[in-house]
């Protein structure tokens, strides 16, 4: 299996609870770094970590609609024995 290490930068959801203005309050430019491990049209899938067989674990599911890019850094290619 071969899995491109990338950052997900992404739109995040803030939430305020003090008595700031509706001005002042506004979403953020996120990143997450991980293996891309699954893609469609409407989710894209990155996992923290690969075990010694190549299994993905700690995985963070991001809705499309919330992804402003993809940065590809490398691929790395998983050998199960």
């Amino acid at each position: 299996m071969v899995y491109s290490i990338c950052i997900v930068h992404f739109k995040d959801i803030v939430g305020d609870s003090t008595w700031d203005g509706v001005d002042e309050i506004n979403t953020i430019e996120a990143k997450n770094i991980g293996w891309l491990v699954h893609e469609d049209v409407n989710t894209v899938k990155v996992a923290s970590t690969l075990d010694e067989d190549g299994t993905p674990s700690g995985i963070t599911a991001f809705p499309r609609g919330t992804i402003t890019r993809i940065e590809n850094l490398c691929c790395h290619e998983v050998v199960t024995e």
